[in-house]
């Protein structure tokens, strides 16, 4: 979780100094997360109670498994969950990729 959080704070930064929408990274989740603190997920393999004959794990987090969406909404943050990529993908748009490199890299390149 802590390389997750690492990857978000840059990212959010880079957005941030570029005025653009954050595109949260596509995280991978281990562990599904039960809503009530009082259940013991990890009793049950990280699944759900009932879910265990599923072969589910690991699978996409979603945004609220890690973050809170209503914080980041009260905060004003604006941001796409990773999912949005594939919803340009079913209606045939192309993402651009960038590639940032060091200075030096950019120079040698020219």
């Amino acid at each position: 979780l802590e390389a997750y959080v690492a990857e978000l704070r840059d990212a959010l930064a880079l957005a941030r100094a570029l005025g653009r929408t954050l595109l949260l990274p596509r995280w991978t989740c281990w562990c599904d997360r039960m809503w009530a603190g009082s259940d013991d997920i990890f009793r049950f393999g990280c699944m759900y109670p009932g879910a265990q004959d599923g072969n589910f794990v690991p699978f996409p987090c979603p945004m609220d498994h890690i973050l809170s969406p209503a914080a980041w909404a009260k905060a004003g943050v604006g941001h796409r969950d990773a999912a949005f990529l594939d919803t340009l993908a079913e209606r045939g748009v192309r993402p651009v990729e960038v590639l940032l490199l060091p200075r030096a890299q950019h120079r040698a390149l020219l």
